[in-house]
């Protein structure tokens, strides 16, 4: 017995990435133990885009990855 039926609309799904793809991420410069706990892994600054980038691996170690800045 069918009820009630209604267009599907998937929702819209984030990219997936590889433990291994470089992403960029918003520190604050007053974050200092995280912006050296990047820098410890990796992290390289960008300064033209004020913008680090971080293996999205560590990015999630650091539980940064909302902080992530699309291109």
């Amino acid at each position: 017995m069918i009820v009630d039926s209604a267009e599907w609309k998937p929702r819209k799904r984030n990219a997936r990435r590889r433990d291994d793809d470089i992403v960029a991420v918003r520190i604050g410069y007053h974050e200092t133990d995280l912006r050296e706990r990047a820098k410890r892994l990796g992290a390289l600054w960008r300064p033209a885009h004020k913008l680090r980038e971080i293996a999205w691996r560590d990015a999630k170690r650091l539980e940064i990855g909302d902080r992530i800045v699309s291109a």
